[in-house]
């Protein structure tokens, strides 16, 4: 599930609580570490 980086800001504003979306693998944002880093 690709989602754009819009979106990734917006999510880690709602879940800032939780370091982040970007960084921590806790919801189905990116299947693997490499991507991440990409959106970051």
């Amino acid at each position: 599930m690709r989602i754009f980086k819009s979106e990734v800001k917006e999510l880690n504003k709602e879940n800032n609580t939780t370091t982040t979306n970007t960084e921590t693998p806790t919801t189905p944002d990116t299947t693997t570490d490499t991507p991440k880093k990409d959106q970051a």
